[in-house]
């Protein structure tokens, strides 16, 4: 949506030459390992899924844009067909996957929204500068982008809002 590179998607979910960011390992390797992975990078902006609270200025000075959901009642469907049903991903926890099994409907929404909150109390960094991200369905993203000097690709917010109206 900045970068200002092509998106492309496989199975509804983003492709970009960085996804080894998206992925759990990344986190888990040595300070010098990740640096090696880092200078892979050669965009100025790219999208990934920080895990286990890892502040990648560490690595180098950046600016890091955490997307919060404050309206999240779409994002328990999308996260059921895609991620559980399309791409059978699963709960690592195992009691926690047993659990999955016997909730209802509403249960698994409380959960999935547990998990939302625990990702973003140990993701989202006081360093981050943070995107609320219902400004890209009302259209507040173009100020909030001008204010920092990016700039958005209208077709990918339309993709984006088209995908939530999707799962309302």
């Amino acid at each position: 949506m900045f970068a200002g590179i092509e998106l492309k998607r496989n199975n509804n979910v983003t492709q970009t030459p960085v996804n080894f960011l998206k992925l759990t390992e990344f986190y888990s390797l040595s300070h010098d390992d990740k640096l090696t992975w880092w200078k892979r990078i050669n965009h100025s902006v790219v999208s990934c899924h920080r895990q286990f609270g890892f502040d990648y200025n560490t690595i180098e000075p950046v600016t890091v844009i955490s997307v919060q959901l404050a309206d999240r009642g779409w994002l328990y469907k999308r996260i059921k067909e895609i991620h559980w049903k399309q791409h059978n991903y699963d709960i690592g926890n195992p009691m926690l996957k047993q659990l999955k099994e016997r909730l209802s409907e509403v249960q698994l929404n409380d959960l999935i929204e547990s998990d939302y909150q625990s990702w973003a109390k140990t993701n989202v960094l006081d360093s981050d500068d943070i995107l609320p991200f219902e400004s890209l369905l009302d259209g507040s993203i173009s100020a909030w982008a001008n204010q920092r000097q990016l700039t958005i690709n209208e077709e990918y917010l339309n993709i984006i809002r088209n995908e939530v109206i999707s799962y309302q």
